[in-house]
């Protein structure tokens, strides 16, 4: 009897051994490698923290919406579209035959511009349109614009959350710079600004009106309702970003490095603006600011981005690509990854 409590007491041990292998095989093994049950053969990775989603090599221009949902690249030419739940992948085009040259994602909403130029051999013609990913069936155009010449270039394109237009700035050579206005009812505008060397451009959201800097003076305007208006802040400002609120966020610059952070409203004094003095000097290009008013300094050298007010430091692996709502994105070999805030 007691030989065979022992050989009871040992099969069972065994077994406990057995399944706990098994067990720790497939949660910390095999789990992190399965592939996704639509069969389309991508392997997604899911932890509480990070996601990873493969891009095809060779993929140009790789940018994600502002909610990290959809991820966009150029493959062979064609814009792609990429929803990172269902692995759906759509084509982006214009109706007819101009080609998608640029495009640019809408903050706070899952909107893509797109931008084209048209089959013209002796005009230089670039379309416009958006597209709702939510509403697949809302293809809005927003009309073309003219170029001067054949070298003349678009350069940056802002959206307006609330207006639904865009401001357009061209490259012209030279230095020299045009801005036009389009909306959803077709209507081009170019704007009649006082300055002809531009940087930065921002569209306000809550209202019809364009934020600039004038290069040539290092001065930042707001031009609306045909006035240009001087935002007077200090010496050598630099224009970074507005955020859904219409609040400007400019950079106080030493020796071409950041310093110190502004930010407000165009109808209040500077006096009134808040500051953030940063912990170390960084470069503008670091600099992220949310829709959401959150301000991130990204280091490439760590391979992590911080937040400015509370000094969380979030890791990601790779190349930085965006910030997105919950997180970083980063290409990491032909993945991209998604990592959430610390």
């Amino acid at each position: 009897m007691r030989y065979l409590k022992k050989f009871l007491f040992f099969i069972v041990i065994a077994v406990i051994l057995q399944v706990s292998t098994l067990f720790y095989i497939d949660r910390f093994y095999l789990g992190e490698n399965k592939e996704d049950s639509s069969g389309i053969g991508q392997q997604i990775e899911k932890t509480d923290r990070i996601g990873k989603i493969e891009v095809p090599k060779g993929a140009e221009n790789i940018q994600i919406s502002w909610d990290g949902k959809y991820v966009s690249y150029y493959e062979d030419t064609e814009l792609k579209v990429l929803d990172t739940e269902t692995l759906e992948i759509s084509k982006m085009k214009f109706e007819g035959n101009t080609k998608v040259s640029i495009y640019k994602w809408v903050q706070g909403k899952n909107r893509i511009i797109l931008g084209g130029k048209q089959e013209d051999k002796f005009k230089n013609i670039v379309s416009f349109a958006y597209l709702d990913l939510k509403e697949k069936d809302n293809y809005v155009n927003m009309g073309s614009i003219t170029l001067p010449d054949k070298k003349s270039e678009i350069g940056q394109i802002e959206c307006s959350n609330s207006e639904d237009e865009i401001y357009v700035k061209v490259n012209n050579g030279g230095n020299r710079n045009s801005i036009y206005k389009l909306n959803n009812k077709r209507i081009v505008e170019k704007q009649q600004l006082k300055s002809f060397s531009i940087g930065t451009i921002e569209a306000f959201n809550l209202q019809s009106k364009l934020l600039y800097e004038d290069s040539a003076v290092n001065k930042i305007y707001c031009f609306g309702t045909g006035k240009t208006v001087e935002i007077k802040t200090i010496a050598g400002a630099r224009l970074l970003s507005l955020d859904k609120e219409d609040n400007i966020y400019i950079a106080q610059l030493e020796n071409s490095k950041v310093k110190k952070i502004y930010w407000g409203k165009q109808k209040d004094s500077f006096e009134k603006w808040n500051s953030k003095l940063l912990s170390e000097e960084a470069e503008v290009k670091d600099l992220k600011i949310t829709a959401e008013g959150k301000l991130y300094i990204n280091n490439n050298l760590k391979g992590s981005v911080v937040a400015v007010d509370s000094g969380k430091e979030t890791f990601y692996k790779g190349n930085f690509l965006q910030i997105y709502t919950d997180g970083v994105a980063s290409i990491w070999g032909n993945n991209l990854i998604k990592t959430k805030f610390q």
